[in-house]
């Protein structure tokens, strides 16, 4: 057995495994410092502890070892997080089990920050959530246990925001998603991964009418059917923001994701990522959740009293908690030892491909297969075995 097992691997996935071992041996000595990319689009690092309330939704699995998000969430208090509904169910519509993912809150870097790392107990999709075209998307996430040394996200009033939005009021996203440009008609890169770093980028607020008039123009000049994009398609709970130039934008990976508005001092909960038009064209915006429109579902559903949260809770950088260093924890090496041991699993599966069965899963959020392309920012769905009815 142990002859056979070694004619399988030699030579060529004996060189694989080698070289991966060289690596891992180089890394050990290197310094654990973290290189700083672009992210979101137009995006920079955020600093560690700036958004102590950022929620990375991840599925289970032991190939990706709680590294990798599929999207983001907000945490809102007691033991629930704020997402996007269609990060929560199939393409049919079916939530996912709540048992397949988990919730890291507070985490700077997913690979070294997992000190809230919660399980989901039950997962509330909103009863009138449409998956085409997307709205009322909102879910909420009751985890097993409430997080630690982390605090909630204030949630701006529906009047502010009004005002805040008319007024083409700056804004942030958080998220960990694609950094690629997207233009309407340009496929997905479906093996660009998320990074476990999370990042920020500035935008704008936009009133619903002057979005409504943008995507309007592109439903007539492209044809869109209404049961893809009907005429004014940005409601009252809905809200939008971009960049005029495209430089700074949300993509997929991002969806769930918390977009904040500042006001005084502090910056409040005004949207949740949704969908848009590709990747950061010039002239278009994205279109998020409006958060304050489901405040009464959100406080019936969680028993939470968030009345007046945006006067009584400070939220975002108005809380920078002295807990947590700010200095890169490394981590590195081990990573890389763990990319070795997955390595030669991989080897081993494929020596052996009839015992091995791989699960189901869509690998582009696009839909409506046309010249003209809509996205969820989700990079793609959960495993479509593990869902149940709404």
């Amino acid at each position: 057995m142990k002859q056979e097992i070694m004619d399988r691997l030699c030579p060529r996935h004996c060189v694989v495994l080698l070289m991966l071992l060289a690596v891992a041996l180089l890394a050990s000595n290197a310094s654990a410092t973290a290189m700083r990319h672009p992210s979101i689009i137009g995006g920079h690092n955020s600093v560690k502890g700036d958004w102590p309330f950022m929620a990375a939704l991840i599925q289970k699995s032991f190939l990706t070892s709680g590294q990798t998000s599929f999207c983001g969430g907000s945490y809102i208090g007691g033991r629930w997080v704020l997402t996007a509904a269609h990060c929560v169910v199939d393409e049919n519509g079916r939530k996912i089990l709540p048992g397949s993912i988990e919730v890291n809150i507070g985490s700077g870097d997913l690979a070294t920050d997992r000190d809230n790392v919660i399980d989901v107990k039950k997962i509330w999709v909103d009863p009138s959530f449409k998956i085409s075209p997307l709205t009322n998307d909102i879910a909420l996430l009751e985890l097993h246990r409430q997080p630690v040394d982390v605090h909630p996200v204030a949630i701006l009033s529906a009047m502010e925001l009004e005002q805040a939005a008319l007024s083409y009021w700056p804004a942030i996203v958080l998220g960990r998603g694609s950094r690629s440009h997207y233009q309407l008609s340009e496929q997905p890169n479906i093996r660009e991964r998320p990074r476990t770093e999370l990042f920020e980028a500035d935008v704008q607020l936009a009133p619903e009418g002057a979005c409504n008039d943008i995507f309007n123009s592109i439903k007539a000049t492209n044809d869109i059917p209404d049961s893809v994009l009907k005429i004014d398609p940005v409601n009252g709970t809905m809200l939008c923001a971009g960049n005029p130039s495209g430089a700074t934008d949300t993509c997929l990976g991002d969806s769930g994701g918390p977009l904040l508005v500042q006001y005084g001092d502090k910056y409040y909960l005004a949207g949740i990522t949704s969908w848009g038009f590709g990747c950061g064209i010039p002239g278009l915006y994205s279109v998020y959740t409006k958060v304050p429109a489901y405040l009464s579902k959100i406080e019936e559903v969680t028993d939470l009293s968030l009345v007046g949260t945006d006067s009584n809770i400070p939220g975002g950088k108005g809380y920078l908690l002295s807990t947590m260093d700010s200095e890169d924890s490394g981590g590195g090496a081990p990573g890389l030892w763990l990319i070795v041991l997955l390595g030669l699993l991989y080897i081993l599966k494929k020596s052996y491909p009839d015992r091995q069965k791989t699960p189901p899963h869509k690998c582009t959020s696009a839909f409506y297969h046309s010249p003209i392309r809509i996205f969820y920012r989700m990079p793609r769905s959960i495993d479509r075995e593990n869902h149940e009815e709404v």
